[in-house]
């Protein structure tokens, strides 16, 4: 059996990095075919059937299609160490979360709109953070482990902002291990709730 999967950067760094050994083992006789790609290309991929799922972190609107929501990460505020002490003089990237967040983020700290990197790749931007001192605003999750590393300070929550990460497939689909894969990312879904 056959199954492929697209999801943009971000989702795939926050949630398909960490699940898809999960989804792996629930599925011993799938064949999982991985793309990353913009959220413009998912909603094109998955209407085209050329995918059977698609992951984002920004869902597209469609009456074709049927959005699950897998995850929800709040946002914090993180800097490197040495920049514990003036960390908004050094909001230098800007990771991309979708334009209602982006805004929200910018309203409270407008700082970030000077930001020297802007890039919708959680990947770059921790790549660019690794190599210049600089806050940043990370999904928890992703920042904690950071933390625990001694690589970040986490200075403040900004919840109830958060980033989601959303399941999209095709109400009408001819793939029938389909219904078995999205019961996966379900059980997995309410055994983090459960937690």
């Amino acid at each position: 059996q056959y199954l492929s999967i697209a999801s943009t950067p971000n989702a795939w760094d926050i949630y398909l990095k960490q699940g898809l050994d999960e989804v792996n083992s629930h599925l011993k006789d799938v064949s999982i075919r991985a793309e990353i790609c913009s959220s413009e290309q998912l909603s094109r991929l998955v209407h085209e059937h050329s995918i059977d799922l698609a992951l984002t972190t920004v869902p597209f609107k469609s009456d074709d299609v049927e959005i699950l929501e897998l995850s929800e990460s709040m946002l914090s505020l993180c800097c490197s160490v040495a920049l514990a002490e003036q960390p908004l003089e050094h909001l230098n990237i800007s990771l991309d979360w979708g334009t209602k967040i982006n805004e929200a983020i910018e309203k409270n700290y407008p700082e970030i709109k000077k930001a020297g990197m802007r890039t919708g790749s959680l990947q770059v931007a921790l790549n660019y953070l690794s190599t210049n001192k600089s806050a940043i605003i990370l999904p928890e999750e992703i920042a904690k482990s950071l933390v625990s590393k001694g690589e970040l300070v986490m200075l403040e929550s900004l919840a109830p902002l958060s980033v989601k990460v959303y399941l999209i497939y095709l109400k009408h689909t001819k793939n029938a291990g389909l219904s078995q894969f999205i019961d996966v990312f379900t059980q997995m879904l309410k055994n983090k709730k459960g937690r």
